[in-house]
This record gives structure tokens, sequence and C-alpha cells, in this order.
């Protein structure tokens, strides 16, 4: 019998991050997130980015996980080179009930719905903005036989801490022959190893790992 394993790259997991940069046609802003990389509920928060043509006002609004207007912050003029850093303002006026809420960049000539989004999550005591972040798995060969100890291999780009990697491979068919949970080592990283024989591995062809 011969077993073949592909990688596949199926989860990705929430992580924090300082800044968040994007690009679109509609958009004028070219980059924007949280000025620093936290704050804490007795300090004053702002946003600070790029926007594409410079001496534009900037407005964010921030919504409660609900959907619910929480508020707006703005820079009233960006730097002639499209800085922008929005006026501090204290994180109770704005974040109350524990959870993820949405802030939304546009410029003066923009609606709330033609600007861009990012996530902020708020726990009681600290702000901080969260987004997505890939986990990449490989194998030590391409192709194996029965009986064979597959060796897997993974990395995330972030840690979090108390968040396993739930890793699981499937057979052709689409059952699922080996699950495991995995913890991330200090740089990231995490590595099992699983025998391909026994009555779950019966079928020749094609298995895939999902992290």
């Amino acid at each position: 019998m011969r077993i073949r394993v592909v990688d596949k790259i199926l989860l990705f997991l929430p992580i924090v991050l300082l800044v968040f940069t994007f690009q679109t046609a509609n958009a004028e802003v070219i980059s924007f997130g949280l000025e620093n990389e936290s704050y804490q509920k007795d300090e004053q928060f702002s946003f600070s980015g790029t926007e594409s043509d410079g001496s534009k006002s900037v407005f964010v609004v921030i919504r409660a996980p609900n959907g619910n207007f929480m508020g707006m912050v703005s820079d009233p003029s960006s730097d002639s080179n499209g800085s922008f850093s929005t006026i501090p303002r204290d994180v109770t006026d704005y974040f109350s009930n524990s959870g993820i809420y949405k802030a939304t960049v546009f410029s003066g000539e923009q609606k709330e719905e033609d600007g861009v989004s990012i996530q902020l999550e708020w726990d009681g005591t600290y702000l901080h903005e969260v987004t997505e972040s890939t986990i990449s798995v490989s194998t030590d060969k391409s192709s194996y036989s029965d009986g064979d100890l597959i060796r897997i291999f993974g990395e995330a780009t972030e840690r979090i801490e108390g968040t396993p990697v739930a890793l699981k491979v499937v057979r052709p068919d689409g059952e699922s022959v080996a699950i495991e949970q995995l913890d991330l080592s200090y740089n990231n990283q995490f590595n099992t190893s699983i025998r391909a024989g026994g009555s779950l591995w019966e079928l020749d062809g094609i298995y895939v790992v999902k992290v």
C-alpha cells in the first residue's frame, strides 16, 4: 500500500498585532491601527496611520459587540504626507462591556460604510487590536508506505497562551484517521509523529493533514 500525504493550511488563530496594513481601490487610508500595542482602562487611547492624499480629516467610528455606536474619534487634518493620529480619548468613555469592538476609519470625503474596519478586544482591563495569522504545516516526506512513521511539523506566526493547535489527518474518502491537540513551543512551533498503518489506513491515495 502507498500513501501520499498532502500538507494543507485550514485554520487561522486570533492574535494581537500593533498595526494592520491594507490597500483597497475605494479607500484612501493606507494603514491604520492603535497607536500603542495596548491600553489600560485608566489610560487614553488613539489611532494612527496614513492616508493617500495628505491634509485630510480622518474619522474613526467605534461600535460595540452588539453594533451600537459608542462614539467617534478624529484627526482634524492629517500631515501633508498623509500621516494621521487621532486626538487621545479616555478608554472607558468608549469601551464598557467586555468583547470584540469594531473600529472603522474613513476620510472626511467618505461615509462609514466606505471605510475599512479593524477589531479591538476589550476585556475590562486592557484594550488591544485583534487580527488573524496563519499556521503552516509540513511533513518529512511526500509519500509513505504501510507501517511508516509520518513526522509532521508546523509553525504559527504568533503564540496565544493556552490555545493548542488542533491537527487532523483525513484519508481519501474524507474520514479522519488521526486527531491530536498540540501545544506550541516557545518559538511558536509544534511537531508530532503518526504511524501509517491499521484498518483506518487501508485506502491507497492522498491523505490530507489539516490544522
